[in-house]
């Protein structure tokens, strides 16, 4: 099976431009990270803590909610997240503190390095606009990692994205990769109930393949391949019943989409409160905006090279609307936005070396003020003491 990449040109750089970008990827790993140097904020941990420590003692995956409760309570509501709270119990028991700490420092890297491995097989390892949509995610990430297993959710989001665009490529382990989408929904709806949007993701890489077979067949996969798509995405919704609660799990959160009580209830919680409603959040709509401009151009560009496809596109509409929503749902549009940047910013090429260099030094000098404002704004307005998520 031949890999496209190979169809891809190359765009030569001189030593200056890839000292360039080279400081541009040190800029955008320093700066999450630094963003990342902060204590503990979430209360939520105690009780992941607790819960873990029921888990293992206990033998049971369904541990009992009513022990830890101060008022009175019941088993009637199902919250699993078994797996991540036993994590974050062995992480807590045998590293203490630091252990939770290093998981945060995981799995927000990730991202980056999903982001990395994707740009090194696409040829825009050295486009500018990669590192500097990369930096960009870091106004999210500064408001959505949050120790709790919800924060394992960013890393599996960003696996998830990344498989699809592995599969893309039609390389020689395409079976490995389709195949290992049930396995990611697998760990994750027994992480945390993000998982949904998770599924949702597959949901549009379906209905966008699908799309490409009927009217798109220049960037479709081989029909056999879409074939074997079809076949794990059916595999990956029969994986969000295997959990100690089953169908009653779904049943449940399928029943709480409509349950107007509860959306009333939980309009009162910061974390479900529309996107840019929150005051002193300049990130969200810095964020939002340029990140349309930014597909804009992406986008253009490699329709006009023919490149595009439906799976970018839908995704990025549904997953740019779930941004606006609600603030908890803000940093799945992340992986979305900055892989299909990674994948399509190869259409961004130019031929004249005015215009490369005019490209480079833009982007780049627009990376560095961008970190430069980060680093500032969280020095002096720490986003987790003004806008809490949980």
């Amino acid at each position: 099976m031949q890999n496209i990449n190979n169809e891809l040109p190359i765009m030569e750089y001189t030593k200056i431009e890839k000292a360039i970008i080279i400081a541009m990827i040190a800029t955008a790993f320093l700066t999450l990270w630094a963003i990342l140097y902060v204590p503990i904020f979430d209360g939520d941990i105690w009780f992941h803590l607790l819960y873990g420590k029921a888990i293992l003692e206990n033998h049971t995956l369904t541990p009992d909610h009513t022990i830890y409760s101060w008022t009175p309570s019941s088993n009637n509501h199902i919250y699993c997240a078994w797996f991540g709270q036993v994590i974050y119990f062995l992480l807590h028991k045998y590293s203490g503190f630091y252990g939770i700490i290093a998981l945060r420092y995981l799995t927000a890297t990730t991202l980056f390095i999903t982001i990395l491995h994707l740009a090194r097989q696409r040829n825009t390892l050295y486009n500018p606009i990669t590192w500097f949509s990369a930096t960009l995610c870091i106004l999210i990430m500064s408001l959505s990692v949050l120790d709790k297993p919800e924060v394992i959710s960013i890393a599996l989001m960003a696996l998830i994205v990344w498989n699809w665009y592995e599969i893309k490529q039609l390389n020689n382990k395409i079976l490995y990769h389709l195949y290992l989408f049930p396995l990611l929904i697998l760990v994750w709806v027994n992480t945390h109930g993000v998982f949904t949007f998770g599924c949702l993701f597959l949901l549009c890489v379906g209905v966008g393949e699908t799309l490409n077979q009927l009217f798109y067949q220049q960037n479709a996969l081989p029909r056999k391949i879409y074939y074997h798509l079809l076949l794990a995405l059916c595999l990956s919704a029969g994986a969000i019943f295997i959990t100690p609660y089953g169908y009653d799990y779904i049943q449940q959160l399928i029943l709480q989409s409509f349950d107007k009580q509860l959306q009333n209830d939980i309009s009162h919680v910061m974390a479900y409160s529309s996107t840019f409603e929150i005051n002193n959040t300049p990130q969200l709509p810095l964020f939002a905006n340029t990140s349309v401009v930014i597909i804009g151009l992406v986008f253009i560009a490699s329709l006009r090279k023919k490149q595009l496809d439906f799976v970018p596109i839908v995704s990025n509409l549904l997953f740019a609307f779930l941004f606006t929503t609600y603030v908890r749902l803000i940093f799945l549009w992340v992986p979305v936005f900055a892989l299909s940047i990674a994948y399509y910013g190869s259409a961004i090429r130019f031929t004249k070396a005015s215009w490369r260099h005019a490209f480079i030094v833009t982007f780049a000098l627009a990376t560095f003020l961008l970190s430069g404002w980060i680093l500032y704004h969280e020095k002096n307005y720490p986003s987790r003491d003004r806008v809490n998520l949980s």
